[in-house]
């Protein structure tokens, strides 16, 4: 088993845990946090083994094998190489870094090493995600040459909370607009062009995003994610023989459609948890394989996803301060 060691304490990281108990390959053996009594009550309400009280005791653990590393965007970076230059291998909440620079950054660090890194984009290892890839790649959707894809929901109005957040990376964008956008460049290959415009919040953030998309096989995308609205949260990818949907949420869905003509054929993909567990199971499986990053994951699309994004924020003005690490 891959022993996982968890970095931060937030809302994601109990999913995650929660989730190994689903998995093949892979447990939890420690936590930490900056905030001793956070790790402990983690730990003793999730059953891991061992709370640390800071990070970088939890990275020289000689039994995790692996950290997850899942504090808010901005501190990715700093984070990821403290774990990866203690000799851990590192999954690294998505988006990878607040731009391409900071994932550069981890990735040469972990090409370096020679120590495995990926970017926690759950949505590709969902059982319903990899039979739509398959669909498509097969051609049974003919040529496509759409996607469309919406992410939203109204957030909290917590100027000091991490969504609003301008210095902790606030804004729809890279918190959910990046499911959208991964998957566009999933499905339908490549980006060589991106339009966007959007709406900044009174506290320096974006509230809302659309996005167009041109991939170099000539398709087009039209994604959009809103921190203001509720949306339907779901996708389409057309095609002249069929088109397929992902119901809501469509990053995370139990069922898909596939409609040839006037014909539904609805695909029920049924899993325990939330489905962060088929993250943790293909790490184990690069790792126990001896690589450096998942064929499924791989680095270059992390960064070409970011590339994306960091067009996006030039085009509605978004910008970050500065963050150390």
């Amino acid at each position: 088993m891959t022993r996982f060691g968890i970095l931060g304490c937030g809302q994601i990281a109990r999913r995650f845990v929660s989730d190994l108990a689903f998995a093949e390959r892979a447990v939890a053996s420690a936590v930490g946090s900056r905030d001793p009594g956070r790790a402990r009550a983690f730990a003793g309400d999730l059953g891991v083994p061992r709370a640390h009280g800071d990070y970088a005791a939890l990275v020289d653990d000689p039994e995790v094998d692996v950290v997850y590393v899942a504090t808010p965007h901005p501190f990715h970076v700093e984070h990821a190489l403290l774990a990866l230059r203690a000799g851990k291998g590192v999954l690294c909440e998505k988006p990878l870094a607040l731009s391409r620079a900071g994932a550069e950054r981890m990735i040469e660090e972990a090409e370096r090493r020679g120590l495995f890194f990926m970017e926690a984009m759950w949505t590709r290892f969902i059982p319903a995600c990899v039979h739509a890839k398959a669909l498509v790649d097969g051609g049974a959707l003919g040529d496509v040459r759409w996607f469309q894809a919406d992410f939203g929901f109204p957030a909290p109005s917590e100027p000091d909370g991490r969504l609003l957040n301008l210095a902790l990376g606030g804004g729809a964008l890279l918190d959910i607009g990046v499911y959208p956008v991964a998957m566009a460049r999933w499905l339908l290959g490549p980006i060589d062009a991106v339009a966007a415009v959007g709406r900044l919040t009174d506290t320096g953030v974006d509230g809302g995003v659309a996005m167009a998309l041109r991939h170099t096989s000539g398709a087009l995308s039209s994604l959009s994610c809103s921190f203001e609205t509720g949306t339907p949260t779901e996708a389409v990818v057309s095609g002249p023989e069929a088109v397929l949907r992902l119901h809501a949420p469509f990053h995370h869905p139990r069922e898909l459609v596939y409609r040839k003509g006037y014909h539904d054929d609805v695909r029920r993909f049924d899993f325990d948890g939330h489905g962060l567990r088929f993250e943790a199971d293909e790490v184990a499986r690069c790792v126990e394989a001896g690589l450096t990053e998942s064929p499924a994951m791989p680095w270059s699309e992390s960064l070409e996803v970011m590339d994306a994004l960091d067009e996006v924020r030039a085009a509605i003005g978004l910008r970050y301060p500065p963050v150390g690490g």
